[in-house]
């Protein structure tokens, strides 16, 4: 019902001629953009780098530890996953210290594609993790081809990356 209701709400922002679906795309689509340079700009370009090599491990780790760890353990992969990354973000300044050196004109630009990118890859990671009734109880629903299907999580889990051998090529 809760959904409901969010969604209506949603929708009266929007004129009657365009779809649900378009209008739950365009929303989750600015949320999503937004949330990636909100990151982008509070961890800047540094720790971007390093939030990308946390994803890496806490996948690792959450996965590794399903096969260890007691049915009894009160959390599931998905949270254990955010745990971890959480974790490794707070006390990596030298865990993963990598530099991406930029040009200052080209900073804007690194914070913010590399903030969308580390936002997708997030996003894809606990979809695949989170049970699919929890994803659907999300208020805004999440374009699950765009980030749930195996194709999507390996072109999320390989953009950042891509994106960072560019960003290193171009800046030498």
């Amino acid at each position: 019902m809760r959904n409901e209701t969010s969604m209506n709400a949603i929708l009266s922002l929007f004129p009657t001629t365009v779809t649900p679906e378009t209008a739950s795309l365009t929303v989750f689509l600015v949320l999503f953009v937004g949330v990636g340079i909100g990151i982008g700009f509070l961890l800047g370009r540094n720790r971007l780098v390093n939030v990308v090599m946390n994803v890496y491990v806490a996948m690792a780790f959450s996965a590794a530890a399903q096969g260890v760890v007691p049915k009894s353990f009160p959390l599931d992969e998905a949270a254990l996953f955010l745990v971890l990354l959480v974790l490794l973000t707070l006390i990596d300044r030298s865990l993963f210290e990598i530099h991406v050196p930029s040009v200052p004109q080209d900073v804007l630009w690194r914070v913010v594609v590399t903030g969308v990118v580390v936002a997708g890859m997030v996003t894809s990671v606990l979809i695949r993790l989170l049970p699919g009734k929890t994803v659907a109880l999300s208020p805004i629903p999440i374009p699950i081809r765009y980030f749930g299907t195996p194709l999507a999580e390996l072109l999320w889990l390989a953009a950042p990356l891509l994106i960072l051998l560019l960003m290193n090529r171009r800046s030498k």
